[in-house]
């Protein structure tokens, strides 16, 4: 799975011209807001709040053209990652009748306005830009999101709107309907990890937004479905519960200064895990990481806990439970539900203002010892320091447990299970699943990446 840039050059030509041939067939160039709002009335605050995205670099010939939704009163704009990347200008273009597209038309200069990038989330391929403080009082009100985050989705066949700028023929509106609902549990920027509509999308439609019939918000386009080179019909949609807490995140950081912290990582709990932690399967997240005299560590958290619920608010994604903690401010605190090995429990937990984050540190001089684990199919070396023992996997038999599980050579893992990992502690744990959940969980760190816990299942 990939995700399509804006650039033509990234489509077959035969699709570009059943792309343009269809959406052409719906509103003409130059068609404009009276015709996206006639057809259907409730979109007319979205058409305002949508703009045209022209990125490039100075002395650049080609120029990225896409769209962009303004989501805050603050002169906050939502892109796509991949139309900005690389680029050191971005413009926008205001729609008819905004004030600002009204008094450069007077002036007699183009309707655009300036951008920069403040934050940006590339495995979700999102990016939050902000227009520069010259121009941001001619940027039009903000898209309408109450409740965005945390609405049910429609049902699969909904009606859905598309609204962006394909092929750069200006702002488009599309029909279609929800074809797919995202996988909360799949890999990020999968195309599972989506919202799938069957809507018509082409080049520049990245960074539109997609609604219902009566103007809900759903999520921004990011390209079409590929799966084995084959593009498919079905636009990609990240959805508004991914795209809410990071963009409120990214204002929070210009606006309120320290970021609210909690001092701990999660990540989404899948079935596997589910099964290991003796936790039922009705959503949750994983505690991967707390960092020591931290708000988490001080309430009581371990890695490998599971938080059920926020204020009696069920969570079910780490994009959902950080958007909660992002919703507050340092000196609050929140009352959460956690399952420790089955066993349930109401902790405090505090909201600090952000600290430095505490990394993993130590030096790896002793000595190594090899083992291998056919069960698992991988290969381990334990190495022994002052800082204790730490297992890096040498080996990982192609197509065995291991590596269904996304395990590769050169990954450290330092815990399995609740344990601290060591060779005799991974064979111990082997045989003490084989005979029930045949599933084990480990959390191992790749260089330059976050530590996180997969399920390795036989």
């Amino acid at each position: 799975m990939n995700l399509p840039s804006s650039s033509p050059d990234r489509f077959p030509m035969r699709t570009l011209r059943l792309w343009l041939f269809a959406l052409l067939s719906i509103f003409p160039p130059g068609a404009g807001a009276a015709s996206a709002t006639a057809v259907v009335p409730a979109l007319a605050t979205v058409h305002a709040a949508t703009l045209i995205l022209e990125a490039g670099s100075s002395g650049a010939v080609t120029r990225t053209l896409a769209t962009a939704t303004v989501v805050d009163t603050l002169g906050g704009i939502l892109t796509a990652f991949h139309c900005i990347t690389g680029k050191s200008q971005v413009l926008l273009q205001l729609p008819p009748g905004s004030p600002g597209a009204g008094a450069a038309a007077a002036g007699g200069d183009r309707a655009v306005v300036t951008a920069e990038v403040v934050a940006t989330l590339p495995q979700r391929d999102l990016a939050y830009l902000r227009v520069i403080a010259a121009d941001a009082a001619l940027v039009p009100p903000p898209l309408p999101m109450d409740g965005a985050a945390t609405a049910p989705l429609p049902a699969i066949g909904t009606p859905v709107y598309a609204l962006g700028n394909p092929l750069g023929q200006a702002l488009v509106l599309s029909s279609g309907i929800v074809a797919a609902h995202p996988d909360t549990t799949a890999e990020p920027g999968s195309a599972e990890s989506h919202l799938l509509v069957d809507a018509l999308v082409a080049p520049g439609s990245s960074g539109g937004p997609v609604v219902t019939a009566d103007g809900r918000w759903l999520g921004m386009i990011v390209g079409k479905a590929v799966v084995d080179n084959a593009v498919l019909d079905l636009g990609l949609v990240v959805p508004a519960s991914v795209i809410v807490p990071f963009i409120t995140e990214a204002a929070q950081r210009r606006v309120h200064g320290p970021r609210p912290w909690v001092g701990i990582e999660v990540t989404t709990m899948n079935a596997a895990m589910a099964a290991v932690l003796a936790t039922p399967r009705v959503g949750g997240v994983v505690v991967t990481r707390v960092a020591a005299g931290s708000p988490g560590n001080v309430a009581g958290l371990a890695a490998m806990d599971v938080i059920t619920a926020v204020d009696n608010h069920l969570v079910r994604t780490a994009e959902e439970f950080a958007g909660i903690i992002a919703s507050h401010t340092p000196g609050e605190e929140l009352h959460i539900s956690v399952s420790t090995d089955g066993h349930a429990r109401i902790l405090t937990l505090p909201i600090a203002a952000q600290a430095t984050d505490q990394e993993l540190n130590g030096t790896l001089d002793a000595h190594a010892s090899l083992a291998d684990l056919s069960t698992l199919g991988l290969s381990v070396a334990a190495i022994t320091s002052a800082g204790g023992e730490v297992l890096v996997a040498v080996d990982v038999i192609p197509g065995g447990p291991a590596a269904r599980a996304g395990i590769e050579p050169g990954d450290l893992i330092d815990l399995v299970g609740r344990h601290p990992a060591s060779i005799a502690i991974l064979r111990a744990e082997v045989r003490r699943h084989d005979d029930t959940t045949r599933a084990l969980l480990i959390r191992l760190q790749r260089q330059r990446q976050r530590p996180r816990i997969v399920a390795i299942e036989w």
